[in-house]
């Protein structure tokens, strides 16, 4: 009798634990534009707080100036978000986010490189970026339930955090 070809379980198994839910393309495909999303956001986050010490002359209490200005609108219009993202397509509502991010990123890099950058510019965007935020948490956990089904919503729920 002539060997079988093993089965195709055996070559790709399906991984154990919150990984599982990356066999699902569209999860991935989602996941994959998160991660990428998310560096640049801790990147801004960090060369802003830079930048903040730096156009502040040392004085740390900007950096918290700016900190609760960017939470506090994040903070306020979360349950709003909350109500669009249920009543609206989530899809949509999460490009419009990365859009306006990546114009606030631009906007706050043009205005480094003129070199005309000031503290109140960062405040502003810093707020901007907190209502945007607001949108995006919250519209962002609710379209990662969307995507995958009862059985791997615990994977991408872990993975989405």
């Amino acid at each position: 009798m002539a060997p079988s070809a093993p089965s195709k379980s055996f070559l790709f198994p399906v991984p154990p634990g919150p990984l599982r839910i990356l066999k699902n393309s569209n999860y991935m495909k989602y996941f994959s534009g998160q991660l990428v999303s998310m560096s640049g956001s801790w990147m801004q986050s960090f060369a802003q707080a830079l930048l903040v010490y730096e156009l502040s002359h040392k004085r740390a209490y900007w950096l918290g100036i700016i900190t609760f200005a960017g939470q506090l609108p994040a903070f306020l219009i979360s349950p709003f978000s909350g109500v669009v993202a249920d009543r609206h397509d989530r899809r949509k509502i999460l490009i419009w986010v990365q859009v306006i991010e990546m114009v606030q990123a631009l906007l706050l890099a043009a205005l480094c490189f003129m070199g005309v950058v000031q503290l109140w510019h960062v405040v502003v965007l810093a707020v901007v970026l907190g209502m945007v935020n607001a949108f995006d948490m919250t519209t962002r956990h609710a379209f990662a339930v969307d995507m995958v089904g009862k059985s791997d919503l615990s994977s991408a729920i872990a993975l989405n955090s």
